[in-house]
């Protein structure tokens, strides 16, 4: 896991093959009229195999022990709420508490080092839904509650969104841009020998690569070909996205930043969840339709 003082909630899940899904159509489940605007989103396809929504609606979720519980819990609400404050209501999604934790339950954990990491959507896999979430000040965003909302979100099953396959048309990522990355320097001077081990263009513009090597330009690269499969993402970029880095994400400290848009400008830290963010929870947890 990588560890900084500056990094963006770390997502890390398996990339498994289904069926392309295309990206948001007239007959995508919804109960209200989506418009063009609101068609931004990137995320888990509903009945995925591995990783899906949560069953009956409801985000499960207990403490590791009692430390996390005591650290994490209020939290948990206060990010929890952004999303209410958003439009998602109980009718939508919502939140369950259980003591003790079940295998089949997100199991918050509290960290130190920064260390933030959520699990993507639910699994079926016993105990492999799981939050790890450093509630320090100087981390991810730079607020703890919008911290924790952004990692809500990949359990609900929202993926970044500058790591769509549309993203490099919007987001400046490349080369010279990871040079700023954090541990960039680390893995070059990594050695195979008294040859350089990796190969860092190839490090940093490959999503695989950057995987296996788990270095952070992997939270950066968009995903296209078959690592896009498995996801669906609505026809436009949502600027104001919870799920969205800013651009001192993955920075090193006192470094230069790592993500801007393409005309040049800084991407701020976000202050809520947005209303396009809120609608695609909507569409993966519709109300169910009424009988006649």
């Amino acid at each position: 896991m990588l560890l900084s003082t500056l990094w963006c909630a770390i997502l890390g899940f398996s990339v498994v093959p289904e069926t392309f899904a295309a990206p948001l159509t007239s007959d995508t489940p919804s109960n209200s009229a989506i418009t063009d605007l609101e068609r931004r989103w990137f995320s888990i396809k509903p009945g995925g195999q591995v990783q899906r929504e949560w069953r009956s609606k409801v985000l499960l979720y207990c403490f590791h022990d009692a430390a996390s519980q005591t650290k994490l819990s209020g939290l948990f609400d206060s990010g929890w709420q952004m999303w209410v404050n958003a439009g998602v209501s109980p009718d939508y999604a919502t939140k369950s508490l259980i003591s003790p934790c079940r295998q089949d339950a997100l199991v918050v954990s509290a960290t130190t080092g920064c260390e933030i990491f959520t699990s993507l959507g639910w699994s079926p896999v016993a105990w492999a839904n799981t939050m790890r979430f450093d509630p320090s000040n100087e981390c991810g965003f730079g607020n703890p509650v919008t911290n924790m909302a952004h990692e809500i979100g990949h359990s609900l099953g929202l993926i970044h969104e500058h790591q769509r396959s549309d993203a490099s048309g919007i987001i400046k990522f490349d080369y010279d841009d990871c040079k700023n990355l954090k541990d960039y320097r680390r893995f070059k001077n990594m050695k195979n020998g008294k040859k350089p081990l990796y190969h860092m263009r190839s490090l940093c513009s490959n999503l695989n690569l950057a995987s296996q090597a788990g270095f952070s330009a992997r939270d950066m690269i968009p995903y296209t070909g078959l690592n896009a499969v498995p996801y669906v993402a609505g026809n436009r970029f949502d600027t104001r996205s919870i799920m969205l880095y800013s651009s001192r994400c993955g920075a090193s400290p006192g470094g230069k930043d790592v993500l801007k848009f393409r005309d040049g400008s800084i991407i701020p830290p976000p202050t809520e969840v947005s209303r396009v963010d809120a609608e695609r929870i909507r569409l993966l947890y519709p109300r169910p339709t009424p009988t006649p």
